[in-house]
C-alpha cells in the first residue's frame, strides 16, 4: 500500500496538538507499507512527553493507516 506520508504528518499533528512533529523512518517513511510491516515512529513534542502521548499517536496512526488501507483495497 503507498500512502502519502505528508498527510499523516497533518493527521498526526491534528490530532496530537503537543507533536512538533513525528518522523516516520524504516519501510513506512517512503510512503509504502505492506501486509505486516511494523511503524517505526519518532515523535518530537512540546515539554517533556508521557506514555500516554507516545500510546495517542501510535493509536491515531495505525488508525489512519487502517483507513488508508480501507480506501486503498489493501
Amino acid at each position: 500500500m503507498t500512502f502519502d506520508v505528508d498527510k499523516w504528518a497533518e493527521a498526526t499533528q491534528a490530532t496530537c496538538p503537543s507533536v512538533v512533529f513525528a518522523l516516520l523512518h524504516g519501510a513506512a517513511k517512503d510512503g509504502r507499507i505492506r501486509p505486516g510491516s511494523d511503524l517505526d515512529i519518532a515523535v518530537f513534542a512540546d515539554g517533556k512527553p508521557g506514555l500516554d502521548l507516545y500510546h495517542q499517536v501510535l493509536r491515531r496512526s495505525v488508525l489512519w493507516f487502517r483507513g488508508q488501507s480501507r480506501m486503498s483495497g489493501f
